[in-house]
């Protein structure tokens, strides 16, 4: 059986995600980095050229390598 975070909380990783947008609101561009100081300097970049932009952090979880098959025909 594959770590869950229930089990093994170490298995949950920090990381951080830079969206940057067009005028509009739609996302131009979304990365994730694994450190703070990567994220920081993409944050800079985007900012040097003029684009709105968030950072956020944000968790990776491992998920199950066994595929989850939903069986049955109600609408959910």
């Amino acid at each position: 059986m594959p770590p869950t975070t229930l089990h093994h909380p170490a298995a949950v990783a920090p990381a951080y995600a830079v969206f940057s947008f067009h005028d509009d609101g739609r996302v131009k561009r979304r990365h994730l980095y694994l450190s703070l100081h990567s994220a920081i300097k993409a944050q800079e970049r985007a900012e040097a050229r003029g684009e709105r932009f968030e950072l956020m952090l944000v968790e990776l979880v491992p998920v199950p390598a066994t595929p989850v098959v939903v069986v049955g025909g109600g609408a959910a």
